[in-house]
């Protein structure tokens, strides 16, 4: 497959990279890519048009051949190198600092090679970066879940105050409740009801009706 990036300033496409079977490229392919003397498409490689594809968020899968530059994280090893271990049987540690790592169909181990020069693999590879081959590849190893939930968990404070209204609710129904049900056993008891208990309990319903009522609702 061949591609070619639209160098027409007047195209509506200038600066889009096509394959040579796009609708787009193949109705302004006339000429042998020239119109009115103008060259409107010149050719490139196969990496720049994936890296395109990338950009513009439309590749969904790795592309075919790849490489990701070691930075020395664990991420890199938790995710690139462990896949191309898994996936290859690669065999690598990760030890070569700033190489490239990744797959060009090559001689390699299973098609795999690492190198210092991204210009030394066999099949000329698309660069990316770790994040990118993350989700080109959807592959997670399980330290990669684990850091994950970790990052997002959030430390709880403890149990704090309860607010002043809720606890004068609370208290003044309970105590109502008391005051009550001590003259309601009283009185079925047959016996006399302390002067203290009715003013109480008239007081409780003079000064808090609103909360009274509500209880008595229920």
């Amino acid at each position: 497959m061949k591609y070619y990036k639209c160098i027409a300033k007047e195209l509506s496409r200038f600066g889009f990279i096509f394959p040579e079977s796009d609708q787009y490229f193949i109705s302004n392919n006339v000429n042998n890519l020239i119109i009115g003397g103008i060259y409107n498409f010149t050719k490139v490689s196969e990496t720049e048009w994936v890296q395109q594809e990338i950009d513009e968020g439309r590749l969904t899968t790795l592309p075919r051949c790849w490489c990701v530059k070691n930075d020395g994280s664990q991420l890199f090893k938790d995710t690139v190198l462990r896949y191309l271990n898994d996936k290859y049987n690669m065999g690598c540690v990760g030890s070569a600092l700033n190489d490239f790592y990744g797959y060009d169909g090559g001689k390699g181990t299973g098609g795999t090679q690492l190198y210092s020069c991204k210009e030394n693999f066999q099949n000329d590879p698309v660069e990316l970066t770790i994040e990118q081959f993350i989700k080109l590849s959807g592959y997670k190893s399980n330290r990669v879940e684990e850091d994950f939930i970790k990052s997002i968990h959030v430390e709880r404070p403890p149990i704090g105050l309860r607010p002043k209204d809720i606890y004068k609710t609370e208290t003044t129904i309970n105590r109502f409740n008391e005051v009550y049900g001590a003259i309601a056993r009283y009185l079925n008891a047959g016996l006399p009801v302390s002067i203290s208990w009715v003013e109480e309990y008239n007081e409780l319903i003079k000064n808090h009706s609103s909360i009274i009522s509500k209880l008595k609702s229920e």
